[in-house]
């Protein structure tokens, strides 16, 4: 029996997703009634000859990317034998648009427009958003989903003028050798064929296109080419009708208006062991219309194929087809001597003159419920936009999503756990078919990349052998692979064995971005500990293949056919998801168009005006990560490189609370740190020196009574003259010395060489800027000299560097450990953080390192990845105030670890009450919590953002234009990284013009819009 509660879900579907929903929903039974007044279809029978009515039965072939004769052509098929129909194979979407005004203006009977478009109009024309194919839905657990894609590529079609769609495919491919169905089939089981078929056909028809079931009555089981050659399916009458059939029954069940009927050699169904299916009465009228009481349109598989072309003179099996049964012949040749001989067969009563009229009769019935009785020309206009439309690819993105397929998972592999213990190697088979999976590994932790060719020698794969020794996980992506059995798959036993031996030694994770049926090729022994199926390698699936390695999302397809014993179909592990940031779209999760163009214009205008070269925007929600975008370029230089998600910033003060304040929350919950623990407790002061008693929560809210900043690096400079004794580094046209009075004086000026010396050395170990380093003692100096500053007697906010370096003191006291080391083990790596890091110049290529300043006075050169802050440049580049590089992504994750109460990717990194107790805020008389800065709450003071965030918010800016912020009640992430003071710091236009904030308000809005 039909499942009517499936289709009955289905429809009720319908009225929540489509909102093109047509009013007359193309259903056959309603279509296709024998008896039926339709005066639009009386009106065009009677005009119509004999011949003229035989043409109605004749769909054409149609290119819109081949030359003018061609077109010449198809335009004399319609004015001389005004055939019926065509269908387009190869083109674009503009021309096809122009081609088919021109046929449809041409044609007295408006033209019924085909295509093959089973995974989308892409299937012919290029410039169009291609969903997948059947067999990757056949994955899918939501059925829903395949009726959502149908009904969006009924609005594709219609937008080019199509109104019949020659899918779904309902073969049962339960043969893998099958060279022709294969990926284009939902899969082996019958059942879910059935219901993913029928949800596709519901899509179409329910949004104005015609369905078109094939190919009649079941192509699954061949292995043979109906294009090619004519395919045996020999099977018994009971085999086909409990499995071949079973889905064409339930698609006429459940209303499907039209059906194509294959050329196949099906021995129990005929008479003839030489007669294929499309051209015998006993298949088409006995079997299909009679026993399986199908009403609707009946169409040929094409007519120039050899399964069927090879049987008889082309006129002579174009007549045969329509004595057969069938309505409408697809891509027959000789047209004019078909629409003859078929008139001579009227004539001489062979074809009774009543099947001519009732055929053309639901031709024309079909063209009326297509709309054409109303034909008007199509719009080219953004023809291209609109077939690209945003929604297209946020459902083609959850398609890929669902379905990608876990069939192996040994040891609970996947997600990837504990990423500071794992040294993964990413090995891309096919050199550069990988680089959107790349990508993607590269946002969750640091891949080690290798690549072989697909014809890799021996001597390659044994040179790749040694370079995989050092990782303990090998992650192999086998891309690009072939569909076509014939060619077995793409898959080269070379590798395979390459795959098994390394499986034998290393923890191997294989993704296969091709058919399922390639997982057959595998030895059974020593098989990858997991392996996950792809089913293409587009962009999508390489990109949530990844984020299912790591967590960010689950799997949940499931295999729609079986690979070998190892692999039957219906099996599929579930994996965790949630565990990571994910990656999606806007529109995804509800986020407007309008409010990311919002965030464009801001940011683009913000560079036009000069308040920054460039900047880079992050924004999660949810734990989904929908703006991780580049603008602009690293300086203003116009050749310079653009900046991207991956361009590392120094985020100056962001240091403060992105490295020393985690440090400092988890001493304070092992109970190592008090917030009322003294600096006198861990650092010796003078007797008379009043620091001793600041307390450690005073230097978290910047009421120590501390100095705001001093310019301990002028301390180093010496005078020098005449100019042909200048640093090297000078230029000639040297910027004097602004003194604090205003006036300037003539002076040039130099580093101590006594404290720097342009060599590396065990006398000068700190690294402050290119060639420059550092005496190894000033870093105590610096020390002192803090130390010594006087302090203010008050405990009022006023907002200090030294409190964090004090702090740096104290961790470095308790643990014993350099700061710049305990970020790296306790949170940068066990976060997969690759790009935060201090003195990123010994890790990271400077080109990929935004440039900060152009150092005229101290350092003399563009500061590029050494901290721009110049005290924590003289404390050798760590230091708790400043010092951290990092790009928006990485910083991202450890953000979340605060919205997420302390916990991220399986591990705890602080309890909820440590969080909720360091973000709040500390007094009444400071808007700051601890080590965080808040909104502030008092109307008419002056506050670090605006007011769209809710006050248990909490963030921190960055001197070089850096700003990050987590919003708990709307679960908004946000950060904002630039180089505003290159090239100078006197460029203060990005807090003039409210860009970040401004750029938060829009974010904040978008998120709590969200519908």
């Amino acid at each position: 029996m039909f499942n009517t509660a499936f289709l009955l879900s289905l429809l009720t579907a319908v009225s929540i997703t489509c909102s093109a929903k047509v009013d007359n929903p193309i259903k056959y039974k309603i279509s296709f009634q024998e008896k039926q007044n339709i005066p639009w279809v009386d009106s065009v029978m009677a005009k119509l000859t004999l011949e003229e009515k035989i043409a109605q039965l004749f769909m054409v072939a149609g290119y819109s990317s081949k030359s003018q004769d061609n077109t010449a052509q198809l335009l004399q098929l319609v004015n001389k034998y005004h055939i019926g129909g065509v269908i387009f194979f190869q083109g674009g979407p503009k021309s096809q648009v122009q081609l088919t005004n021109r046929l449809q203006k041409s044609s007295n009977v408006p033209l019924l427009i085909g295509m093959d478009a089973e995974w989308g109009p892409s299937m012919r024309l290029d410039s169009i958003i291609r969903f997948p194919r059947q067999m990757m839905l056949g994955a899918l657990q939501n059925d829903s989903l395949v009726f959502e894609m149908g009904g969006e590529i009924a609005r594709q079609l219609k937008r080019l003028g199509v109104h019949i769609n020659f899918a779904p495919v309902a073969d049962v491919n339960n043969n893998p050798n099958n060279p022709v169905i294969n990926t284009r089939s939902f899969g082996e089981n019958r059942q879910n064929t059935s219901n993913k078929a029928i949800a596709y056909m519901l899509g179409l028809q329910e949004n104005g296109i015609l369905a078109c079931a094939k190919h009649f009555p079941g192509h699954g089981d061949t292995d043979k080419d109906s294009h090619e050659t004519l395919p045996s399916v020999l099977f018994e009458k009971d085999r086909l009708d409990s499995l071949e059939l079973y889905p064409f029954r339930k698609l006429f069940d459940a209303g499907i208006s039209s059906v194509m009927v294959g050329h196949l050699m099906v021995p129990s169904l005929t008479h003839s062991s030489t007669l294929p299916t499309s051209l015998s009465d006993e298949v088409v009228i006995d079997l299909l219309q009679k026993t399986l009481g199908f009403k609707g349109l009946i169409f040929t598989d094409a007519m120039n194929m050899k399964g069927v072309s090879n049987y008889r003179k082309p006129s002579r099996v174009n007549a045969l087809a329509l004595m057969a049964g069938n309505d409408i012949l697809v891509y027959p040749n000789e047209i004019g001597e078909s629409i003859q001989k078929i008139a001579r067969y009227v004539h001489r009563g062979r074809i009774p003159h009543e099947e001519i009229e009732a055929k053309c009769r639901k031709v024309l019935t079909a063209k009326y419920f297509a709309g054409l009785s109303k034909y008007t020309p199509i719009d080219t206009t953004n023809i291209i936009n609109d077939l690209n439309d945003t929604k297209y690819l946020v459902l083609k993105r959850r398609l890929c999503r669902e379905a990608i397929t876990v069939v192996r998972n040994d040891y609970d592999l996947i997600p990837f756990q504990q990423l500071d213990t794992l040294s993964i190697a990413y090995v891309e088979l096919d050199s550069g078919m990988g680089t959107p999976f790349l990508g993607m590994l590269n946002n969750y932790a640091s891949i080690h990349h290798y690549s072989l060719p697909r014809e890799a020698t021996n001597n390659q794969i044994d040179s790749l052998k040694r370079l995989l020794q050092p990782h303990n996980l090998i992650v192999f992506g086998y891309h690009n692979l072939d569909a076509r059995p014939q060619f077995n798959f793409g898959i080269r036993h070379e590798m395979t064995d390459f795959i098994s031996e390394t499986s034998t030694q290393k923890k191997v994770v294989l993704c296969l971005f091709g058919s399922p049926y390639a997982l057959e090729k595998f030895p059974l022994v020593d098989l990858p500990a997991s392996i996950v199926v792809g089913y293409d390698n587009s962009t999508e699936v390489q990109e949530m293949t990844a984020q299912i390695l790591f967590g960010a999302i689950g799997a949940k397809g499931m295999l729609p056919v079986s690979a070998g014993i190892n692999f039957p179909g219906g099996n599929g592990l579930t994996t965790e998801g949630g565990l990571r940031l994910s990656y999606v779209m806007p529109e995804e999760i509800g986020i407007s168009k309008v409010a990311m163009a919002k965030i464009d214009s801001i940011a683009n205008f913000a560079i036009l005006q000069g308040a920054t070269p460039g900047c880079q925007v992050y924004a999660a929600v949810d734990g989904k990560i929908f703006l991780n975008k580049g603008y602009g370029k690293q300086t203003y230089n116009s050749n310079d490189q653009n900046v991207s998600s991956g361009t590392v910033y120094d985020v100056a003060s962001v240091t403060k609370v992105v490295a020393t304040l985690p440090i400092v929350m988890q001493l304070f919950e092992s109970k190592k740190l008090s917030i009322t623990d003294s600096l006198g407790k861990f650092i010796s002061f003078p007797r008379n020196n009043s620091k001793k008693n600041i307390y450690t929560w005073q230097l978290l809210t910047h009421q120590g009574g501390l100095k705001e900043f001093l310019p301990f690096h002028l301390d180093y400079l010496t005078a020098i003259w005449p100019k042909d004794k200048l640093y090297s580094t000078v230029p000639s046209d040297s910027f004097p010395l602004r003194i604090s009075s205003g006036n300037y004086i003539n002076l040039y000026y130099q580093l101590n060489p006594t404290i720097f010396s342009h060599h590396n050395g065990r006398d000068y170990p700190n690294q402050i800027a290119q060639n420059i380093y550092a005496i190894k003692s000033l870093k105590d100096s610096i020390y002192k000299k803090i130390d010594r500053t006087l302090q203010y007697k008050d405990i009022q906010y006023r907002y200090s560097d030294h409190g964090f370096i004090y702090l740096q003191r104290i961790i470095e006291s308790i643990t014993k450990t350099p700061l710049d080391s305990l970020t790296q083990t306790r949170f940068y790596c066990p976060l997969g953080m690759r790009t935060t890091m201090y003195k990123p110049t010994e890790s990271i290529s400077p080109d990929s390192i935004a440039p900060t300043e152009y150092d005229f006075l101290f350092r003399k050169q563009v500061v590029r990845g050494f901290v721009h802050d110049q005290t924590a440049a003289l404390l050798g580049g760590v230091a708790g105030n400043a010092g951290i590089f990092s790009n928006a992504n990485d910083l991202g994750k450890l953000l979340q670890v605060f919205l997420q109460n302390g916990s991220y990717g399986g591990k705890t990194y602080f309890k909820p009450e440590t969080v909720k107790f360091f973000t709040s805020a500390f007094s009444i008389s400071n808007r700051r919590g601890l080590g965080w800065d808040k909104p502030e709450t008092i109307p008419g003071k002056p506050s670090p953002v605006g007011l769209t965030v809710s006050p248990s918010s909490y963030g921190h800016s960055g001197f070089t234009g850096t700003l990050v912020w987590v919003d708990p009640e709307t679960k908004l992430v946000f950060v904002f990284l630039s180089n505003r003071v290159f090239p100078n710091a006197e460029n203060t236009k990005l807090a003039k013009m409210n860009i970040r904030t401004d750029m938060l308000d829009v974010l904040e809005e978008a998120v709590k819009g969200r519908k």
